[in-house]
């Protein structure tokens, strides 16, 4: 069971995996035409992984939580030549969360890490993982 959370006005509780990949790709598609939003995805054991989703240039962050206390959050640092040209400003529930440039990542790159974390309840190496 994944606990998906977004906007500070949206839950649901999803039992599959493509289900959770599937919402996230609505809701990239909705927040196109709104601003950026983190989106939040929890494992039945308290990990959580936060995922931006909505820019119009295709780029994403990620946040890795191992813990439920919120202590330890870690970011991939992108190893790609195809970076982002401006900061985003992602939104979680009342506050914002701007992510510099050259932290993004492409965000099909992000739906990959959301796929192992789905799948492994951790994440991979195929990025460098960077306490915040």
């Amino acid at each position: 069971m994944w606990n998906v959370c977004w906007d500070s006005k949206n839950e649901r509780n999803i039992v599959s995996q493509d289900k959770v990949i599937e919402l996230i790709e609505c809701i990239n598609e909705e927040y196109k035409h709104k601003e950026p939003v983190i989106v939040q995805v929890e494992s039945e054991c308290g990990k959580i992984l936060c995922i931006g989703v909505g820019t119009g240039d295709e780029f994403s962050c990620l946040d890795f939580f191992p813990d439920s206390n919120g202590l330890g959050s870690m970011h991939p640092v992108p190893q790609s030549k195809q970076k982002s040209k401006n900061s985003v400003v992602f939104w979680l529930d009342s506050y914002d969360s701007e992510w510099e440039a050259d932290l993004l990542i492409p965000y099909n790159m992000a739906i990959k890490e959301l796929r192992y974390f789905l799948k492994y309840n951790d994440v991979s190496s195929n990025y460098i993982w960077e306490l915040d």
